[in-house]
């Protein structure tokens, strides 16, 4: 037996189960000439794959997305904000009928992002290490926790819902059925990415062996050169 809704059929079986579909977040980089280019089209991809999931799984209900602790229009100017791209891709399906949730606890989200902070500055101390890495992974623990806890109180049996994720490492509770939207624009994106990465770092070795010519009296063939680091 199936039952039609707006046109397309889902099977019973369909309607007693918990869907999520994960959907990658891309950063904006507005400093990185060619990038915003590669982040539209993946957006634009993402959304022509979301829409075919959602034909096969059932409507999206609800849209969660990490870092935002807001919801309905607070939550919207959030995203408009912070990142253009994923603004419309969660913008279309709201339009659409699907709630933006609230999704992070704001003391669980900072405390982790605190002690990666922290991790980043790379203490020379292995006990400091030792005690970073300890309050770290408790923070990140706790927060992943309470994002699960988010997960199953709101999905209920028969829906779908949209995750937007910064990693496919994101947990989700047991019983809730996870599909994944991976575009080829996503592995183009970062492979690039990784030519621009060793592009960079090629350059400031080219500039600090050639800051060591000149601070030795010998000549610099390219001193007219400028470096450039990603942001």
């Amino acid at each position: 037996m199936t039952t039609s809704t707006a046109g397309t059929n889902w099977s019973d079986e369909q309607l007693t189960k918990r869907k999520a579909l994960m959907v990658r977040i891309v950063q904006p980089l507005p400093t990185l000439p060619g990038y915003e280019e590669m982040a539209t089209a993946y957006w634009d991809s993402a959304r022509v794959h979301a829409n075919r999931q959602e034909s096969a799984i059932g409507p999206f209900k609800q849209i969660f997305v990490e870092g935002v602790m807001a919801h309905g229009a607070d939550g919207m100017l959030a995203l408009q904000q912070a990142n253009p791209g994923l603004h419309r891709f969660v913008k279309g399906f709201a339009d659409s009928g699907a709630a933006l949730v609230p999704f992070e606890d704001p003391e669980l989200l900072q405390e982790t992002a605190d002690w990666s902070e922290c991790l980043n500055v790379q203490p020379r101390s292995e006990n400091v290490r030792q005690i970073l890495i300890d309050q770290y992974t408790q923070a990140a623990e706790a927060r992943n926790a309470h994002l699960a806890a988010i997960l199953d109180s709101s999905i209920v049996l028969g829906e779908a819902a949209i995750i937007l994720t910064l990693s496919d490492a994101l947990p989700l509770p047991p019983d809730i059925e996870r599909y994944l939207v991976s575009p080829p624009e996503l592995d183009q994106l970062n492979r690039w990415l990784r030519e621009q990465l060793a592009l960079a770092q090629q350059e400031m070795m080219r500039a600090a062996q050639e800051q060591g010519s000149a601070s030795s009296g010998q000549p610099n063939p390219d001193s007219g050169s400028q470096l450039w680091t990603p942001p």
